[in-house]
């Protein structure tokens, strides 16, 4: 993946790399300091602590980009969320760095970003560069 051109403004590397140390810590740090300073909220520390403290929820702790299970474990998610269909629980599960889950989300998404295919693609959105948008 390729790394964003802002850098390390609104995070300090020393600080972010010292909870994740590793080649996906560096990475995820510079994707969330562009998806802070594209936010909007560089100077505002509560709202970064919010940014983050939520995407590190919704990722488990930035280990993963989607809700890991087998189909069955999301079948109970089949009728809810605005999901229809047989597997819709697994097709829409939790992705992103925000939990974008179930049919309603991921239809409102497409209305508001369409190139990111997310009915049709729903995968698209634990992509990280396409995560760090939503």
């Amino acid at each position: 993946a390729k790394l964003p051109t802002t850098g390390w403004q609104c995070l300090s590397k020393s600080t972010f790399t010292s909870l994740y140390n590793s080649t996906r810590g560096n990475f995820l740090g510079q994707v969330l300091s562009k998806a802070i300073s594209d936010a909007g909220i560089c100077n505002n520390c509560q709202a970064k602590a919010a940014f983050l403290a939520i995407a590190a929820t919704m990722t488990d702790d930035f280990t993963h980009d989607e809700a890991i299970g087998t189909a069955n474990e999301f079948a109970s998610d089949d009728k809810k969320y605005g999901n229809s269909q047989t597997g819709d629980g697994s097709r829409f599960r939790r992705r992103g760095l925000f939990g974008l889950r179930g049919k309603t989300m991921y239809e409102e998404f497409e209305k508001l970003m369409a190139k990111y295919q997310t009915l049709t693609k729903p995968e698209t959105a634990a992509i990280i560069e396409n995560a760090m948008i939503i």
